[in-house]
């Protein structure tokens, strides 16, 4: 596998968990896991993004 494909990976992954844990924060009415699913969204979102651009 190349840099490139693995960098995608690792943003799309990100992503995905964190958008699990916001269903499960909004399940579960937990404000910590809310805030948890916001932070990995949007670092899985500006790591793909910034993995993007440079290439």
């Amino acid at each position: 596998m190349s840099a490139r494909t693995i960098n995608i990976l690792v943003g799309i992954l990100f992503s995905l968990s964190g958008c699990f844990t916001l269903l499960d924060g909004i399940y579960n009415t937990r404000a910590s896991n809310l805030f948890i699913g916001v932070c990995f969204v949007v670092v899985g979102c500006l790591y793909f993004v910034r993995k993007r651009e440079r290439q």
